[in-house]
């Protein structure tokens, strides 16, 4: 993702649904399918990320597994070569891709290579993706309670300042100064405190 100065579009890439979309389109070309879905693993089981192609009519013809397959499948169902392929960063399963095309089309096998080598970085890509949002999660939280900490109280405050000049709206800002919080800790614990 680049603007006209070449400049990578961080905000954009950074983001998971993007890079799934982008990686997915990719897998779909050089797969030559009629379409393509992306299915991540989650508590719901698997569950659709993103699409391309005609997935929204040849999805009937490719349901996804109730799990992760452990290795690349090929199924002919209604006249369509129907390949999924699991999805896997750092040995951990994240979902798998299915990719749809007419029987006449030929046969999966001699792209699998190629299918597999993108796949992964791919998977890669995802795991990066959600790496850097649990660290950013982690920078602004407090480890012990989960609160947001004094870093995001700046950032949130600095962002609420420039929309309230940009809008040309009034703002108030209150802070409370709680005397001998040290006893509040000792007596109740540093949880209660915070």
């Amino acid at each position: 993702v680049s603007d006209t100065n070449g400049d990578i579009g961080k905000a954009e890439v950074l983001q998971e649904g993007p890079v799934l979309t982008r990686g997915l389109e990719a897998v779909q070309v050089a797969a030559r399918t009629t379409s393509s879905a992306l299915h991540l693993s989650g508590d719901q089981g698997l569950t659709v990320a993103a699409t391309t192609g005609a997935w929204t009519s040849e999805r009937v013809w490719a349901s996804a597994p109730a799990t992760v397959p452990g290795k690349i499948s090929v199924d002919h169902v209604g006249g369509r070569l129907v390949a999924r392929m699991p999805v896997v960063a750092r040995g951990h399963a994240l979902g798998l891709i299915t990719l749809v095309r007419p029987e006449d089309e030929g046969a999966f096998h001699e792209d699998f290579g190629l299918l597999r080598l993108l796949v992964d970085q791919l998977a890669v890509a995802l795991q990066n993706v959600r790496d850097h949002r649990e660290k950013l999660e982690t920078a602004v939280r407090d480890p012990l309670t989960g609160l947001f900490n004094r870093r995001f109280f700046y950032e949130a405050f600095a962002q609420e300042v420039a929309r309230h000049e940009r809008y040309g709206t009034g703002a108030a800002l209150v802070i409370f100064d709680v005397d001998n919080l040290k006893v509040v800790n000792d007596t109740y614990g540093h949880l209660q405190g915070d």
